[in-house]
Order: C-alpha cells, then structure tokens, then sequence
C-alpha cells in the first residue's frame, strides 16, 4: 500500500474517532438538557414534559462557533451510516423525519393531572368570552407524530396523542368549541405527515399543513354560524404563488443533528396571486408596516441566503415571534374583530387570516405579559382562536390564558 493511501486511512479514522468522541461528549449543547431529559415531576406523578425541556435548552446562536457546523454535519453522518434512530436527543420517525425524543415505552402518563391545567384555563376563558358576547374556538393542530400511524420504534412510546384525545373531550364537556385538525386532515385523506410537516423542523409546512390548518379554521367559522361564507379563492392554495427554494432550510432538530443524518428542507413561500393591502403593527418593536399581504407579513431578509444554523427561514412567516400585534386589512369580507392566541404554529395561519378580517389581534402566549381580563375587556373581540399543536396541551403557557 502506498504512502499517501496510509496517509489518507490515517485521516479518515481520526476523523471518525473525533466524530465519536464528539457524540460521546454530546458537545452542542445537550449537557444544558440533561435535568429534565426523561421526566418531570407534577403533583408527585411522573410526566413527560418535553415543552419543559425545549423551554430548558440554550437556542443555537449560545454555542454555534465557526465551523461547528461541519462537526455537527459529521456526528449526523456517522450516525447515519451507523444506522442510529437518535442521536442528540432527535428521533428519527419511521417516515424518516424528525422530532424530539419519545417517552419510554414503559411510560404511564398521568392524563388527568397533565390536561387539567390547560382545561381549566380555557374553560374559564370561554366563560368571560361568553358572558360578554362572544366566542371561542380552541384549535388542536397536529404534530409529527400521528394518531393514526405507528410511526415510533417497539421501545418508543407516544403518549401526546392520548392526553390530546381526553383534552379536547374534557373542552367539549365544559361547552368550548374546538376544532381537532387530526381529526379533519384524517377524514380529508391528508395522513402523509411527511408533506405537511417540514422534514428537519418542529412545524408544519407553510403551503400545505399551515394552509390547510388556515383553510379549515375558516370552514369552521362559517359552518358555526359566526361568519358569513368567504370569497373560495381567499381558502385556495390555487390561488397563491409559490416560489420553492431548493434544500434551503435546516429546523429546529437539523440544528442538533447536521444535514446528513435527516436531510435538509425544501422551504416554500407562498403569496396571494390577487390583490391585497394589509397593515401590520408591533408596537414593542415600534415596527409599522404596509404593503401586500406579503410585504406586511413576511420578513424577506430570511429568505435572501441560505444560513442553516443561524436562520430559522420558518420565522419569516408572520413576521417572526412578537407578544402582541395588530393587523388590519380594511379591504377584507368580514368586519369582526379577531383575537388569536398561539404560539410559533400560528405564525401561516394567523397571517393569512388578516385576509377574512379586517383586524386581526395576535397575542404570543409564550410572551404576551399583560393581563388577559383588562385585555379582553379593552379589546372586546367578537371571535377568538386559541391555537396550539399536541404537544402543547400540557404546555406551562396554556394555563396562562385564563382571564
């Protein structure tokens, strides 16, 4: 064997001992993690509360230095060739995405003590909203892991579809309309999770999940009653245009995992082909902007390069996370005010809705720190949507929307 292929054999098992000693190690930032890996504790039951332990982890641009991302890409692609279904704490679904690690397969959850906070809240704010003449719809979207679909190893466990289920029945028992996405994309035929959820990300893809999620809120709306039947091609992804940027964004979990061990994303922005004028207002960000619905809503700056760990390209819709904004579009068919409360999964939805309202309200649970009552009593909407995904049912911002 010559010298120069000793030579080369010598790089790549350094390489590849590196790689190990790096995953070993878990270097990016998993030690941050650790306390609250596998289960928290709540009235002295063991819950698997993994909003606490996204909450817990430092965000990327804490510990991505130059040139991490190469190791990052390298510990993903070892992982990958060694056959792994986790690594860093990212789970490998067996349609080949990705999510946050699943509870144990000998897990019991206690369902009771984990919905009754979030229940509680929403009934009560269903109360207030009521007594004073109007109406809540809480909205249940999706998460990457379907009800319908074993999608989880023999030793992995799910269950976040189970406390969904007995939350949105324990809604309907106190009166609170609700709107189960599961369970409408199901009867629609949309079960393929791998075209509504981005592949590397935690959220649903903006041109059909997102889109869908919007389209049947509006649905719902008018087949309750409280909205009159909108224009179709407000609701029609037929009518937006679509321009693809090919492997473009790296999510939330591609983030700790590298490009090589779950893929990248296609990122897909969608704009209305017909006219628009929307206003949009942050007042914390002393931000005021106009123009069409894309101009108003969509942060094109995100979209200019490709930067896989430090652009979050899925933040450009909604003009990325705020505690509390105003849209207005006084051209649009219903002339009702609406109140939306969510998180990051509202970010598409919210931003079309300003297309049906001539205002919209949005509020960022995560963030919002006023109080709930003097709001809703200053704002007095006529509808209000609160929207989270199934992982947020046990969510610690949940609670906190109770007026």
């Amino acid at each position: 064997m010559s010298k120069l292929s000793d030579r080369l054999l010598i790089v790549v098992f350094a390489v590849i001992l590196l790689s190990a000693a790096i995953y070993a190690a878990d270097t990016y930032g998993t030690s941050a993690w650790t306390s609250l890996r596998t289960l928290d504790r709540m009235d002295n039951v063991e819950t698997w509360n993994i909003t606490a332990e996204i909450n817990a982890a430092p965000e990327f641009g804490e510990f991505i230095r130059p040139f991490d991302g190469f190791w990052i890409d390298l510990n993903g692609l070892m992982g990958r060739i060694l056959g792994q279904r986790e690594i860093n704490d990212v789970y490998k679904l067996s349609n080949g995405q990705l999510t946050w690690h699943p509870a144990p397969v000998e897990f019991v959850p206690n369902i009771p003590a984990v919905i009754a906070p979030g229940v509680s809240a929403l009934t009560a704010l269903n109360e207030f909203l009521t007594d004073n003449g109007g109406e809540l719809l809480f909205v249940l979207a999706p998460s990457k892991v379907s009800k319908f679909e074993n999608m989880l190893s023999a030793e992995a466990y799910d269950p976040e579809n189970l406390e969904a289920d007995a939350f949105v029945e324990a809604l309907g028992a106190n009166g609170v309309d609700y709107l189960d996405l599961r369970e409408v994309f199901h009867g629609l035929g949309c079960d393929d999770y791998a075209q509504l959820f981005y592949a590397t990300d935690t959220h649903w893809r903006a041109e059909t999940g997102a889109f869908y999620g919007y389209r049947e809120i509006v649905r719902a709306l008018e087949n309750y009653g409280w909205i009159a039947a909108a224009d179709p091609q407000l609701t029609d992804i037929a009518a937006f245009e679509k321009t693809t940027y090919k492997n473009f964004f790296l999510g939330y979990y591609g983030k700790r995992v590298g490009r090589y061990f779950g893929g990248t994303d296609d990122f897909v922005v969608i704009r209305p082909a017909f006219e628009t004028f929307i206003t949009t207002e942050i007042p914390a960000w002393n931000e005021y902007i106009e123009g069409d619905w894309y101009e108003a809503t969509f942060i094109d700056s995100m979209t200019a390069k490709k930067d896989y760990y430090n652009v979050s390209a899925y933040a450009a819709y909604g003009n990325s996370d705020f505690g509390y904004g105003i849209r207005r579009n006084s051209n649009a068919p219903i002339d009702k005010k609406l109140l939306v409360i969510g998180d990051s999964f509202g970010n598409v939805p919210f931003s079309l809705l300003s297309l049906i309202f001539t205002e919209v309200r949005e509020l960022d649970m995560r963030t919002f720190n006023r109080d709930y009552r003097s709001f809703l009593a200053e704002y007095d909407p006529d509808i209000t949507i609160v929207l989270t995904n199934v992982n947020g049912v046990y969510d610690e911002n949940v609670k906190n929307v109770a007026p």
